[in-house]
């Protein structure tokens, strides 16, 4: 896979091999790379103006988050490459990007130390997540969906949860 490894690089993967998208790619250079089992590029997803931290499959595999530098984060349509979203909010870069297990959801982690969990049908910020005194690095969903975890550089870890 030519032209997105090194680094400043992050990949997910999702789908089957053949034709089909089987991997993603984030570089430095602002653009995500979307390439198939054997290594051949399908396509490119331009449109942030600063280098990529994170990507993420959403759950389905039809659609791929990007977080940026340029203090955004959105949503791809892997089929065509199309921006469905593009999600501001944080006032620092974008570091970390995640998705519900049901899909319905996406948590962002910025540099700002702030996460933000959004709603993937309107694209509103429905809860903040506060209490880090440094930068967010890292977010995820837990398997069950019922609780959401960060990690910053202020060496924390903080678990949230909401009933069902």
């Amino acid at each position: 896979m030519d032209g997105q490894e090194g680094p400043g690089s992050s990949s997910a993967a999702a789908g089957d091999g053949s034709e089909t998208v089987a991997l993603a790619t984030g570089c430095a250079d602002s653009s995500a790379a979307l390439w198939t089992q054997s290594g051949k590029l399908l396509r490119k997803l331009q449109g942030h103006t600063d280098r990529l931290a994170r990507v993420a499959f959403h759950p389905m595999g039809h659609h791929l988050a990007t977080a940026s530098f340029d203090t955004t984060w959105r949503l791809w349509d892997v089929e065509t490459g199309a921006c469905l979203m593009e999600q501001e909010g944080h006032s620092r870069q974008v570091y970390a990007v995640a998705f519900h297990p049901d899909g319905s959801l996406a948590g962002s982690a910025g540099l700002d130390a702030y996460g933000r969990i959004w709603d993937c049908r309107t694209g509103r910020c429905v809860f903040t997540l506060a209490g880090h005194v440094k930068q967010i690095i890292a977010l995820d969903f837990a398997p069950d969906g019922f609780h959401v975890a960060t990690g910053g550089d202020d060496h924390t870890v903080k678990v949230r949860g909401w009933a069902s």
